[in-house]
């Protein structure tokens, strides 16, 4: 296995009302690993940020993203999205 050139990581943030967060790892010569994720995410401050009103429910979520070099075309990312009691209101 790899030797960790870099590695971060931070314990909780509260963003829009979720718990967020985010760890990264840089081994050695290697690709960046980098795993966000946000737990019970109210969709009402969402729809604040995005001028969206009447959006209700919530959402967890997690995303891998592998960043083997800085190009776009490069970058790699997989998601799971789990959102319950949702309504959007009017687009």
């Amino acid at each position: 296995m790899p030797r960790a050139a870099g590695a971060a990581g931070f314990r909780r943030l509260e963003l829009l009302g979720g718990k967020w967060r985010l760890d990264a790892l840089q081994p050695k010569g290697g690709s960046l690993g980098v795993n966000l994720s946000v737990e019970k995410l109210p969709l009402e401050g969402v729809g604040t940020a995005l001028k969206q009103p009447g959006m209700r429910g919530s959402v967890d979520a997690r995303w891998a993203i592998i960043v083997p070099k800085l190009k776009p075309e490069a970058i790699s990312a997989t998601g799971l999205i789990t959102a319950r009691d949702v309504a959007i209101g009017k687009l």
